[in-house]
């Protein structure tokens, strides 16, 4: 099969069981996820100042020392509503802040037009356009940083807006202060019927500034980048290599170099194609079935020398996107090593069209929107996306995470965290320590500590609970996949429990606050034994009458190893499901109370 095909294919054994929102699949050490912004009606100040709920689209960029992530949204629903476009800015990509709006609520101006297939388009007052956008930045030879959005209208929900639907494509300058230049249009949808007069910006040819008229008309002479815009702009420019079939679409582009002149393109749907010329003219354009995905996006990108990643949800579903997923190839071409990368779907708080269950519409930093020295750190791959098309994440991924195939000892810890979480990670002499702060309604904190997988393993740690009303902690030891084995629980309430076929109450936190664990894991005998000490003053107290319990308990599924400690500020999410249907989802009771919750997990270490 290597030898058949010149373009990407999976020939891993890895496949999804998306019954589970982790997809079963083994996990990666080191990824760490963090959430930019999470929609929030209520309280928007909270979350970029809008009370918008559909947040979508996200694209990334890296720009004298700070990454920037621009993303669309509309009030409710996908393809409705006052549509504009969010800029946001962060100088580690893990914490976010200046959202500001990069394209505004475009008012449409009453009008009566004629669009190329002779179908009339009436536009009254107060109607607004939805904003698209399949890429938003492009990064010229001469460090000017265009930001890149496309104004249409949908007269339905279900409809797309773009081609004879579009307005068109804008493009404004990204200064290196993180500040904005003036708005213009790009690439107008004149086959829609607009005419330069009825444009709200003027046409980008006005711009006094000639550097900025070079680096826009860079962007149109390269082909790689206005492949990018063949649905929303229409396909009849002859700069757009590639053609949509008679019947249907290629849609959200993304492409890769092998070399100076092979180039591998991909699209939604499982579509990808190669080009022999840098990307100037493609062969056919294929249905590679090994690649299963629906329309949630692809991300294929080189990472460093002779790693390439793809990245994608692979699901046959469109309703529910999960998990989010990365495959790993030598030459860009055989793919294999399916590895988890985001596994978590939380609640969706807010109802609307079209919104989908999962993270997806992945992006990340593309090659022509990196300068030839200023790069973000080197050990990692970045991606962003959205979350159930409400919350926008991004994704830290470690370029060496693939040669760790063979762990000893503690490897780097996985971190999932959303807004109003936070995760604190110490390293020691061969053992580890975590603080895991939450007061999210809807979300938890949750750390994935991955160590050598083994028959038999022996954990040691201390536990110490200073604040817990919110919601219950768990803590569990799992396989790689996350299949659980043995499963602890800190109630609100005080109680620390055990799971075997239903919850066993072990002792309280009036008995001990902070506690020392020692447990001894045998999936030969599907047991483990538990040891616990009370803790005060810093030591564990070793006289026999502080022992708060010793005792051996079945495990809560039986595993063949254990290879990870899951630790998270929430209930396990079984939540949504696959019979959870998005077209009748309602909007999330949310009850909000004020809570604080910080656990803290020190000296882990293995023997």
């Amino acid at each position: 099969m290597q030898g058949e095909k010149d373009y990407p294919h999976y020939v891993g054994k890895e496949k999804v069981n998306t019954d589970y929102h982790h997809g079963q699949l083994p996990i990666l050490p080191g990824v760490e996820l963090y959430q930019i912004v999470g929609a929030n009606r209520k309280h928007p100040e909270l979350a970029d100042g809008d009370t918008s709920t559909y947040k979508h689209a996200p694209d990334l960029a890296y720009f004298h020392g700070k990454f920037y992530v621009m993303y669309l949204l509309n009030p409710v629903d996908e393809h409705a509503g006052a549509g504009k476009s969010i800029l946001a800015s962060s100088a580690d990509g893990k914490h976010w802040d200046n959202f500001t709006e990069a394209f505004p609520i475009y008012e449409i101006p009453a009008c009566r037009l004629m669009d190329a297939r002779g179908v009339e388009h009436v536009y009254a007052d107060g109607m607004v356009a939805t904003m698209h956008q399949r890429r938003c930045f492009y990064r010229a030879k001469n460090d000017r940083m265009l930001l890149l959005g496309f104004y249409g209208y949908a007269p339905e929900k279900w409809m797309v807006p773009w081609d004879t639907y579009g307005i068109g494509r804008v493009v404004r300058e990204l200064y290196i202060d993180g500040s904005m230049g003036p708005i213009y249009f790009l690439l107008p949808n004149y086959q829609a019927g607009w005419t330069d007069a009825l444009l709200k910006y003027p046409l980008y040819t006005e711009a006094e500034d000639a550097e900025f008229i070079d680096a826009v008309e860079e962007l149109l002479a390269n082909p790689l980048a206005m492949q990018s815009f063949a649905e929303e702009n229409g396909d009849a420019d002859d700069r757009i290599p590639v053609k949509h079939p008679e019947k249907g679409t290629y849609q959200a582009f993304n492409y890769y170099h092998l070399d100076d002149e092979n180039v591998i393109g991909l699209w939604k749907h499982s579509f990808v194609a190669r080009s022999t010329d840098g990307g100037r003219t493609f062969g056919p354009v294929v249905k590679e079935p090994s690649l299963v995905m629906s329309g949630q996006k692809i991300w294929g990108e080189k990472v460093g020398v002779d790693n390439y990643l793809l990245f994608y949800d692979p699901t046959l579903e469109s309703t529910h996107r999960y998990p989010l997923a990365a495959v790993h190839s030598r030459d860009g071409i055989t793919f294999e090593q399916m590895r988890l990368i985001h596994g978590e779907v939380p609640p969706m708080r807010y109802a609307g069209f079209w919104k989908d269950f999962g993270p997806q519409y992945m992006r990340g930093i593309e090659e022509d929107v990196l300068g030839e020295t200023d790069r973000p750190d080197g050990r990692y791959t970045y991606l962003t996306y959205s979350v159930n098309k409400e919350d926008i994440w991004i994704a830290h991924v470690p370029g060496d995470a693939w040669e760790r195939e063979t762990w000893k000892g503690l490897q780097d810890p996985i971190l999932y965290q959303p807004v109003g979480a936070h995760i604190a990670v110490e390293n020691h002499d061969g053992s580890r320590s975590f603080a895991l702060h939450n007061a999210s309604v809807t979300d938890y904190a949750k750390v994935m500590q991955p160590f050598s997988k083994s028959e038999q393993v022996s954990l040691h740690f201390d536990v110490e609970v200073d604040s817990l009303q919110g919601k219950d902690f768990q803590l569990l030891l799992t396989t790689r996949k996350q299949e659980e084995a043995i499963w602890l629980r800190i109630t609100v309430d005080g109680r620390v429990q055990l799971r075997t076929t239903a919850w066993i109450t072990l002792f309280t936190l009036e008995d001990a606050r902070a506690f020392h664990v020692d447990l001894e894991a045998d999936c030969s005998t599907y047991s483990y034994t538990l040891t616990v000490a009370r803790i005060s003053c810093g030591q564990k107290e070793t006289r026999e009458e502080n022992v708060i319990l010793q005792n051996s308990y079945r495990f809560y599924n039986a595993v063949d190893t254990i290879g990870c400690l899951l630790l998270q500020t929430g209930d396990v999410r079984r939540f949504p499901n696959r019979e959870t249907d998005p077209e009748t989802y309602q909007d999330l009771d949310m009850i909000e109370k004020d809570f604080d919750d910080l656990i803290l997990l020190r000296n882990l270490y293995l023997e």
